[in-house]
C-alpha cells in the first residue's frame, strides 16, 4: 500500500489506523490500568443506538462505528494538509487530533448527549492523550501512503 495514489483513500485508511491506535491505549487504560471509566466504542454507541452499548455485539457493531467515524476524521485531516502544508505535518496532525477531541467535547456538552456531557478528569485526560495518538499516528500513515512530500522542518 505505499504511495497510495488516491489521498481519499490514503486519508481514509490513515484515520482508520490513527482511529485503531487511539484504541490499543484505551483499552489498555481501561482494562489493565483500571484509569478510565468509558471506551471509545461507548462514544460510538451514544451516536449510533442513543445509549451505551448492551451486549457483545452492539459493543462491535458500535467500535466499527467508532473506527469508521476515525477513517472520515482522516480523509478530513487529508484535505486539510495538502490546504495548509505539508512541512511539520506531525505538528499539523497533532493539533488536528487535539482540535478534533476538544470539538467532540464540545458538541457533546452543549447538547447534552446522554452520558458524555460530563466527563471524569481521567477520562478527559485519557481522551486528550488518545487524541494526540490519533493526530500523530493518522499524519505519519497518511504520510507513508501518500505520494506528497512531508516535511518535519
Amino acid at each position: 500500500m505505499n504511495n497510495l495514489q488516491d489521498k481519499t483513500v490514503a486519508g481514509f485508511v490513515a484515520g482508520l489506523i490513527g482511529g485503531i491506535a487511539m484504541n490499543i491505549k484505551d483499552y489498555i487504560v481501561v482494562f489493565l490500568l483500571n484509569w478510565e471509566d468509558e471506551l471509545y466504542l461507548e462514544w460510538g454507541a451514544m451516536m449510533i443506538y442513543g445509549r451505551f452499548s448492551e451486549n457483545l455485539a452492539e459493543a462491535i457493531f458500535a467500535q466499527l462505528g467508532q473506527l469508521f467515524f476515525t477513517g472520515i476524521l482522516g480523509i478530513l485531516f487529508s484535505v486539510l494538509i495538502i490546504r495548509l502544508g505539508t512541512k511539520r505535518y506531525l505538528i499539523k496532525g497533532f493539533i488536528y487530533g487535539i482540535s478534533v477531541w476538544f470539538t467532540i467535547y464540545a458538541i457533546s456538552i452543549i447538547f447534552q448527549v446522554p452520558n458524555l456531557a460530563e466527563n471524569t478528569f481521567n477520562a478527559t485526560v485519557s481522551n486528550l492523550i488518545g487524541a494526540a495518538i490519533y493526530g500523530l499516528v493518522t499524519a505519519e500513515v497518511f504520510k507513508r501512503l501518500s505520494n506528497l512530500n512531508l516535511e518535519e522542518k
